[in-house]
């Protein structure tokens, strides 16, 4: 990015018809601006690292947190103060907004101090993030918060969801490397395929069954449709499960009335114009029989942990898509 100085500034009058201009970064649509976080938003995160290194010079390592902490709250509220006592009231009159006391109220805002943070995390967009917050308005807390991150939605397997927390606090609390990233991908993914062996329901994808008509019937449904094809009408409208992707069904286990069911079944046109039987879903408090059922092991590895932790890899300059990207070790 080039920076240009800004080589003079104009005062026009208020009432003259011109253009005027918001600059932007694409993507993040944020930027820092002496350590200030800029951007369109009412909150405004402000780094105090390098602050308290030229504050406590050869001493910094061995200030305790405690400490550090403190300082950066004086910090806080000594910024807060100057943004809310000066450059906020100047902005006000800039705009011709403190005119009025109604006016100056109706636009006039403060900044206060909320919460300090040790280390964050930011994943694509604003949106995304984690945080390891260590006080929030002025109390001590140690606290990973996540916002918008995958590791709250429930659509994922529980594994996928524990694997990412897991992942965020060792990133903020631990400090991993490369190395150990890398080491863990290859963990976690022994640790998934053990679940997927034993057809446990930690490791499914959870399903839920919406409504009665669908124009396209979805995969959740197709794969409880299957189940209720092979052992009976267990589920239903508003019902959930959790669901498994599969290479095949084991036909040969299942006799002459159940082959007949699924036969059935796709002759109806529930399963699409392919009519693949390629997953099912399980009840709570099941297990899949992995004797009757061929998982298709990759297409889980894939959704559960290469689609859940690419974000966190590229962080780490590592391409979950190539396998010889992490074979070195």
């Amino acid at each position: 990015m080039k920076l240009e100085r800004i080589k003079s500034v104009e005062v026009i009058d208020p009432n003259y018809d011109v253009d005027v201009y918001d600059f932007e970064l694409p993507v993040e649509h944020n930027f820092f601006a002496n350590d200030i976080l800029v951007h369109n938003t009412d909150s405004i995160f402000t780094k105090y690292g390098d602050a308290l290194k030229a504050i406590y010079g050869d001493e910094y390592d061995d200030i305790s947190d405690t400490d550090k902490i403190s300082k950066v709250i004086e910090l806080n509220e000594s910024v807060a103060q100057y943004i809310n006592n000066v450059m906020i009231p100047d902005l006000l009159e800039k705009h011709n907004t403190s005119a009025t006391e109604s006016s100056a109220k109706k636009f006039n805002f403060n900044f206060k101090q909320e919460l300090v943070i040790r280390k964050a995390l930011f994943i694509e967009a604003k949106k995304k993030y984690a945080t390891w917050l260590v006080s929030k308005e002025g109390k001590p807390l140690d606290k990973i918060n996540i916002t918008g991150l995958e590791i709250v939605r429930s659509d994922f397997p529980k594994f996928s969801r524990d694997m990412m927390r897991n992942v965020v606090n060792d990133i903020l609390k631990k400090g991993i490397t490369k190395e150990d990233l890398i080491i863990m991908l290859s963990q976690y993914k022994d640790q998934y395929m053990e679940l997927l062996q034993t057809g446990s329901t930690d490791a499914a994808i959870p399903s839920s069954w919406n409504k009665e008509n669908y124009a396209s019937v979805p995969r959740a449904v197709k794969s409880m449709l299957i189940y209720n094809a092979i052992y009976g009408n267990t589920f239903k409208i508003l019902d959930r499960g959790y669901r498994f992707d599969l290479e095949n069904i084991n036909i040969s286990q299942f006799d002459e009335t159940v082959r007949k069911r699924l036969t059935d079944l796709v002759e109806s046109g529930k399963m699409g114009k392919e009519g693949k039987l390629d997953c099912i879903t399980i009840p709570s408090g099941s297990v899949l029989d992995t004797s009757k059922f061929t998982i298709d092991y990759n297409k889980m590895v894939g959704f559960a942990i290469d689609d859940r932790l690419k974000n966190f890899c590229e962080i780490f300059g590592i391409s979950i898509e190539d396998p010889d990207a992490i074979s070195w070790i």
